[in-house]
């Protein structure tokens, strides 16, 4: 009954974070996730360092994530058009490949 719980909980974060009008959450989100795979911002870099100092997939990810974030937070400025879906769907098929399903699953929703 817990696990139900906990996994409806984790549904409405998912929901909540893709119907922000905010880039923002999207991207805590992300760097949540990164740190149960030992992928650790060290704060003495910016975010676009950090994301520039990533591999390929995650790199394609978090670069134009990270530039829309930069705009939103210091800019003020919000952009609709930014597909927060397809974001987040590429990372969590980025966070699949990495490890096998079981494992991702734990790490996704403990």
């Amino acid at each position: 009954m817990a696990i139900l719980i906990w996994i409806t909980l984790a549904a409405r974060r998912k929901r909540k974070i893709l119907n922000s009008e905010s880039l923002i959450p999207l991207y805590s989100y992300i760097l949540k996730r990164l740190k149960r795979y030992k992928i650790k911002k060290d704060p003495s870099v910016t975010e676009r360092e950090f994301a520039e100092s990533q591999d390929g997939q995650l790199k394609e990810i978090l670069l134009p994530l990270t530039e829309e974030v930069y705009d939103e937070f210091y800019g003020g400025v919000k952009k609709k058009g930014f597909e927060k879906n397809t974001i987040y769907y590429n990372f969590e098929e980025y966070l699949k490949k990495k490890e096998n399903k079981f494992k991702y699953y734990l790490k996704k929703w403990f």
